[in-house]
């Protein structure tokens, strides 16, 4: 009897790790009942939900690095804190990590110091929005996991209530 590999099925909406189920058993996927088949499809989706939502919040904390930097350089920029030398590195960091283009190569003038806070301060805005829209979906990646769970736990008891019933009518 060797183990073999099955794949129940792919589907191509499923989340990232989860495009093909597989199961492990020692002749075939015929072996498992469907109670089991399904907990082992919603442990398996539920597993890839999870793993998919850390990546997300991993995502998520690298962008918010990224934003408390940018709006502590947009703070000292806007209280003219910064020096012709300063600017030059601030500005390739922000080129860099904010993909900003349109930045003066000085701010000593006033209007190129105004026309830099706007130009910061847009992306900064932007790059919130997208932020607060990661969080959304982190939400429904870990909702959706929490139901994979949920429902594998569900049938999982009621396969244990179902096989309690029968061995009490013997």
């Amino acid at each position: 009897m060797a183990i073999s590999e099955v794949t129940i099925g792919t589907n191509a909406y499923a989340p990232e790790g989860a495009q093909a189920i597989k199961l492990y058993s020692t002749d075939s996927a015929s072996n498992l009942t469907l109670g089991q088949l399904t907990a082992a499809i919603c442990i398996q989706a539920a597993a890839a939900m999870e793993s998919q939502s850390v990546s997300m919040m991993n995502r998520m904390n690298a962008d918010l690095d990224v934003l408390d930097t940018a709006s502590s350089y947009l703070k000292r920029l806007a209280n003219m804190d910064e020096t012709i030398s300063d600017w030059s590195t601030m500005k390739t960091w922000l080129e860099t990590n904010l993909s900003l283009t349109s930045l003066p190569d000085s701010v000593s003038d006033y209007d190129d110091r105004m026309s830099a806070v706007e130009t910061i301060g847009t992306a900064l805005s932007n790059t919130t929005q997208s932020a607060q829209e990661d969080m959304i979906d982190i939400q429904s990646a870990i909702t959706a996991r929490d139901v994979a769970f949920s429902t594998s736990s569900n049938i999982i008891a009621k396969l244990g209530t179902t096989l309690q019933s029968v061995a009490s009518n013997f």
